[in-house]
């Protein structure tokens, strides 16, 4: 477990990258700017991190420690039977609250912004769906490698909810009309077969 000190130190110095976004794109960034920002040497930062990727990896697995527990949260609340498609659309919703409750830093994460902050956070995405669409795969059983199908949803969603918010549709219309779509993929016959 870190001590407070570190956890100061990390949580400084993410809030600083998420900061320096609002002014340039990431890949423009460097440890140094990072660590003047937060008021923390270089020497502390490499303590932690090996780079500026490092540290947007560890955002990255905050953000699905959060979304895990959100997860776990709708399942309990609203899904207590385990039924597989209120499994995918409370994964969906927790998506979406992550989105929510983080847009300051998501929202930079777009491949025309940021393209390496999109690739990895949807990477980190694309690996909780697959691992979904094995764990269910006994309820709805996928007609596709769960890989692919996974890229597909994620990748898809994920560009939908980008062009929304482009459009500046409030996020309860985009919860809405993602959730409409998702159901309409896992209720077809031509993603999944009845088991």
């Amino acid at each position: 477990m870190e001590d407070k000190r570190i956890k100061k130190s990390k949580l400084a110095l993410k809030q600083s990258l998420i900061a320096l976004l609002d002014t340039r794109p990431f890949d423009d960034l460097t440890v140094t700017e990072i660590c003047k920002k937060a008021d923390i040497s270089r020497i502390t930062f490499y303590a932690h991190y090996e780079d500026k990727y490092q540290l947007v990896e560890d955002i990255f697995e905050d953000l699905i420690r959060l979304a895990t527990a959100d997860f776990g949260n709708l399942q309990r609340e609203n899904n207590p039977e385990g039924d597989a498609k209120k499994s995918y659309c409370n994964l969906l919703e927790c998506i979406l609250n992550l989105y929510e409750n983080n847009s300051r830093f998501l929202s930079k994460a777009t491949r025309e912004k940021n393209p390496y902050l999109y690739y990895s956070f949807n990477n980190h995405v694309f690996r909780r769906i697959a691992k979904m669409i094995r764990y269910e795969s006994n309820e709805l059983i996928p007609k596709f490698d769960s890989k692919r199908l996974s890229a597909m949803l994620c990748t898809g969603l994920w560009a939908y909810l980008s062009e929304c918010l482009k459009e500046n549709c409030p996020l309860s219309e985009i919860k809405k009309e993602m959730k409409s779509i998702l159901m309409g993929i896992l209720e077809s016959e031509n993603f999944f077969k009845k088991p």
